[in-house]
């Protein structure tokens, strides 16, 4: 089942997904993957995906930067969006299979680098840290 639906095994797609959506994620997720046999369940910073090169030490929180620019706050809601989740689905085995991350643009840190010097500095290490670490951990397992 699993090469059907990823046809790279090693490479688990990052989404970020908002609170609203997070529902639509698990609706669809379950015409996917049997949420009996494929459960969503929290990344705890003890998960070795956080020491495969780089020690995450917290999750970064990285606002989109059309919130960044204007306003320069990285929770985009205010209290509403200010705690940052990484959340997965499995495999039998436990290799991570898909990698959700929830109140944070992790992907913002690595997009933008030629749009805004300030932005990139500012967010780019925290942000290709975890990118390289979940690179390597999907290639290691």
């Amino acid at each position: 089942m699993t090469s059907a639906l990823f046809p790279c095994p090693p490479l688990a797609p990052l989404l970020r997904v908002e609170i609203r959506e997070l529902t639509s994620l698990s609706v669809l997720s379950v015409l996917v993957l049997p949420t009996t046999e494929y459960p969503v369940h929290d990344i705890p910073l003890s998960h070795s995906m956080y020491r495969t090169m780089f020690q995450i030490a917290k999750l970064p929180q990285i606002p989109s930067i059309r919130i960044w620019r204007p306003y320069r706050v990285t929770s985009e809601r205010g209290a509403e969006t200010e705690v940052v989740h990484f959340r997965g689905i499995s495999d039998a085995r436990g290799r991570l299979m898909v990698l959700m991350t929830h109140n944070t643009d992790i992907a913002d840190a690595w997009e933008r680098e030629g749009e805004d010097r300030d932005y990139f500095q500012h967010f780019s290490p925290d942000g290709y840290a975890v990118g390289i670490n979940v690179l390597l951990y999907t290639m290691a397992h």
